[in-house]
């Protein structure tokens, strides 16, 4: 009949259960309140470097609502997308410093891998904002060095004391607008198709290696830490972040060995930690292999009151099951 199996584990569970009910979409609270944040934060660095640290504004104050507003979107869009893919890569950190999966991640960082799915969708959300404004602001006043340059020159004559410049209003984009408009389009399709496989029907159709493959110089001539004062390299510093951690734990000899882990192999000497620790009813960490009503760790959601395994991030230590849920 399609239903779910969910192991809710002791009768003290019971008191979650009636909370839940009550609960309003407890998971997105923190990542709109970190997008805010972030914006809030983008929003001030970008006044501060085209307004007030300048002897003349950038910008006049007419275009904070679209030209200036743009930038703080984007910023905080690919901020969150690079928030949603460091835990997992925070996660891996973790299981090779621990040598085994079946210990516990930390409280925050349990918390912080559940709320991937609505970091990502927010981010997409701010994505969809950012490419709204942007194509309605294409055009050679807002982007000029995307368009060549078409001028009629009229030469000095009896009535011109010099030759006169005129500016036509027919342009044609030059390589650079044009490579520019390709892989914003081409980046906004495929967030978008990551995007539709977060619902639940498209996410179930597909197994788990397929969900694995879903998911996944001019700086340094101003120096410190004028570097700063640069939009696109405040902006991509935490992605590249992300990228290399990502790109560290895919090639060997890091990947070979996080494979090994989560497959159920364990460093002799596995840090397990208390496993009686833990608050509220809670254990502290997942049980260790052969004893009875533990989780594994398997894509850093293995702790936690209601847990989905997600299909991409630290790891997939249940193999094919795709669904799975836990309940201690």
């Amino acid at each position: 009949m399609g239903f779910r199996a969910v192991n809710l584990g002791l009768l003290k569970a019971s008191r979650w259960m009636e909370d839940d009910l009550l609960s309003v979409f407890p998971l997105w609270k923190m990542p709109i309140a970190l997008a805010t944040a972030i914006f809030v934060l983008a929003w001030v660095l970008v006044v501060y470097i085209y307004f007030i640290n300048r002897d003349k504004p950038a910008y006049s104050w007419e275009q904070l609502f679209m030209k200036v507003l743009n930038k703080p979107v984007c910023m905080t869009a690919i901020a969150m997308m690079a928030l949603t893919y460091l835990p997992g890569q925070l996660a891996s950190v973790l299981q090779i410093y621990y040598g085994t999966k079946h210990r516990r991640f930390p409280q925050f960082m349990d918390f912080w891998l559940k709320c991937r799915k609505q970091m990502g969708l927010v981010s997409f959300f701010l994505v969809i904002i950012h490419a709204v404004l942007s194509v309605m602001m294409i055009s050679p006043t807002y982007y000029g060095s995307w368009f060549h340059k078409a001028t009629v020159t009229v030469p000095a004559n009896s009535t011109l004391n010099s030759a006169l410049v005129l500016t036509v209003s027919k342009h044609w984009m030059t390589w650079k607008g044009e490579s520019a408009c390709l892989l914003g389009t081409l980046a906004f399709v495929l967030m978008g198709v990551v995007a539709v496989t977060s619902i639940r029907s498209v996410g179930d159709s597909l197994n788990w290696s397929e969900c694995t493959v879903m998911g996944a110089q001019g700086w340094q001539k101003r120096g410190f830490p004028k570097v700063f004062l640069s939009i696109t390299f405040v902006s991509v510093l935490l992605p590249y972040l992300v990228l290399a951690m990502k790109l560290a734990f895919s090639l060997p000899p890091l990947s070979g060995y996080l494979r090994k882990i989560r497959r159920g192999w364990e460093r002799e000497g596995a840090r397990y930690g208390d496993l009686e620790g833990g608050g509220n009813g809670q254990q502290g960490y997942c049980n260790p292999p052969g004893s009875s009503g533990g989780a594994e760790q398997g894509n850093g959601d293995c702790c936690g009151d209601n847990i989905e395994l997600e299909k991409s991030g630290a790891g997939a230590a249940f193999g094919g099951n795709k669904n799975v849920h836990v309940r201690l």
